[in-house]
């Protein structure tokens, strides 16, 4: 992955070769995987599979808000001379995304998602003990936006006292707040922590570059995660989340703070 394996040089100088891209539609086909009978000696039953009642933690179905405006391939491809709709899809697989209306904010898409998250759960703000927030676009750097979010969550303005954090970790951030989520179940296992993703990439995209213009949206995402004592009231298991980074000299991807500059990204 980055390493590059070969160069293409047009024909003529100057002349730059557009690919002709063809769209395979295909049905997907989705199955549950099959478990795997356990290897045994021939003629003995299998050992019971065993595992620590504090190696996974549970984590309840996820909420999500968007924005407001949407945004089509047909408004999009206007922009470009000699660009489509068709070929937006092909490139991308998106037909529309969601962008902040005039006057919406990221902390308001991320306060309607963790409210339908707890809402959902049939919780309130207070029975949680902890607040992480991934994103890249904050509204502002302080307060963070999981203290901004736990005071939109507080109905009036009642104090409640938590952990609440922002983590900064590019497309990574929910596999990060996941992997810190779960190291804190694992020292209070009674406790209950909201994970949210919240962005806002239209506040640095470059509506007028064709490469960035056509792929992010905004939106937010919020799940409640339980502790090992609290498995029975999850939808889904999550077992100790691995996570890693490798160095990027600013080179594949660059998102700068709003108001500072544009995405730029190497190629598509």
């Amino acid at each position: 992955m980055g390493t590059p394996i070969l160069k293409v040089r047009p024909a003529k100088p100057g002349e730059r070769l557009t690919p002709t891209i063809v769209l395979q539609r295909g049905e997907p086909v989705i199955k549950r995987k099959q478990k795997r009978p356990a290897a045994s000696e021939p003629g003995k039953a299998a050992a019971p599979r065993t595992q620590s009642a504090r190696s996974v933690v549970g984590m309840s179905a996820v909420s999500t808000a968007e924005g407001s405006s949407l945004v089509t391939n047909e408004a999009l491809a206007a922009r470009f001379p000699n660009r489509t709709a068709e070929e937006i899809l092909q490139l991308t697989g998106i037909e529309t995304r969601r962008h902040l209306a005039e006057g919406e904010t990221v902390l308001e898409l991320a306060t309607t998602a963790a409210s339908k998250a707890l809402k959902a759960e049939g919780l309130t703000v207070s029975d949680l003990d902890a607040i992480l927030v991934s994103t890249t676009t904050p509204v502002e750097v302080t307060p963070s936006m999981a203290c901004a979010l736990q005071a939109r969550l507080c109905p009036n303005d009642e104090p409640t006292h938590l952990v609440a954090y922002d983590i900064l970790a590019a497309c990574s951030g929910f596999l990060y707040a996941l992997s810190a989520a779960f190291n804190l179940l694992q020292t209070r296992p009674t406790a209950k922590v909201m994970v949210v993703t919240a962005e806002a990439l239209s506040k640095v995209v470059n509506r007028d570059n064709f490469d960035t213009a056509i792929l992010f949206g905004d939106a937010a995402t919020a799940v409640i995660l339980y502790g090992p004592a609290n498995l029975h009231h999850a939808k889904m298991l999550v077992h100790s989340p691995v996570v890693g980074a490798k160095p990027d000299p600013d080179r594949i991807l660059h998102v700068p703070n709003p108001g500072s500059g544009f995405v730029e990204m190497e190629g598509r």
